[in-house]
């Protein structure tokens, strides 16, 4: 059922629509399968979950997780790119966080590719107690504009460079990092970071 959802999503949300208790009791085999250690199957249903927007489920998720990182962080990652104002509690290492998703105001020229580096920053340092969510919007919204102004928004196509540039621009409170340190995160080409970075000067 879940895979059906990868190859016609349509029709499968449409389905969702009308059997949401059933979707619910599927997308929580899927977490559960092989005591929660199915890691691809968890991406599916956090993915199917996500599109279906079954935040309930989603919720219950981020609040009862407990094997690590990698599922809450993709669940965040995927709700961020929803770009809408949103509230979600997480809890990561036993403590509670609530975190603040705002849409973030682009052009239609490389919007997409914005919010998967956007996203990027935001689910992997949201967990982590360094994301303020209203310094990345700002930042991402600033560098979007400046690029745009000076017509160079295909460094949007270098992904990393563009994820370490917003996190660089946001200069999170306790977060204050060098450049290389920076792009090591994110595995980013410096030179592209720094040439980003460049334009905001």
């Amino acid at each position: 059922m879940l895979a059906h959802a990868e190859k016609d999503p349509h029709r499968f949300l449409l389905y969702a629509e009308d059997n949401e208790e059933e979707l619910t009791e599927l997308l929580s085999l899927a977490v559960d399968e092989m005591e929660g250690r199915d890691e691809k199957l968890q991406l599916l249903a956090v993915r199917v979950a996500v599109r279906a927007r079954a935040d309930e489920f989603l919720r219950s998720m981020l609040l009862n997780y407990q094997s690590g990182p990698f599922i809450p962080i993709a669940i965040l990652r995927e709700l961020t790119l929803r770009n809408e104002e949103n509230t979600f509690g997480t809890v990561f290492l036993n403590n509670y966080k609530e975190l603040n998703f705002h849409a973030l105001e682009l052009g239609p020229h490389k919007k997409k590719e914005f919010l998967e580096a956007f996203a990027d920053v935001f689910s992997k340092f949201a967990l982590l107690g360094e994301a303020d969510g209203n310094k990345l919007c700002a930042a991402a919204e600033d560098i979007y504009s400046t690029l745009e102004e000076y017509d160079v928004l295909d460094y949007a196509d270098e992904r990393a460079a563009l994820s370490a540039a917003i996190y660089r621009e946001a200069r999170l409170s306790g977060g204050e990092r060098g450049i290389e340190e920076i792009v090591k995160l994110f595995d980013a080409g410096r030179s592209v970071t720094q040439q980003i970075l460049d334009y905001m000067m």
